[in-house]
C-alpha cells in the first residue's frame, strides 16, 4: 500500500510539470505499476499461497520412493 501512496504522490506532483515532462512522468508509472503488480490488498491476499501449499516434497515430485 505505500509504494501505490508513493506513486500516487509522485503523480500528483507530475501533475504540475509540462505536458511532455508529465507524459514521461507517467509512462514511468504505468511501467512501475506494471512491473510492481496488483497493489489490491484483498487481490494480494486471495492469490497468497501459505508455505504448506507451496510445498511439494521431493518423493512427491519425482513420482515415487526412489531416493
Amino acid at each position: 500500500m505505500s509504494i501505490e501512496q508513493f506513486l500516487k504522490g509522485v503523480e500528483e506532483r507530475a501533475s504540475h510539470f509540462s505536458q511532455t515532462k508529465r507524459e514521461t512522468v507517467q509512462e514511468r508509472l504505468r511501467l512501475a505499476r506494471e512491473f510492481i503488480g496488483a497493489q489490491d490488498p484483498l487481490e494480494f491476499f486471495l492469490s497468497w499461497k501459505s508455505a504448506g501449499e507451496r510445498y511439494v516434497p521431493l518423493a512427491v515430485r519425482k513420482g515415487g520412493d526412489n531416493p
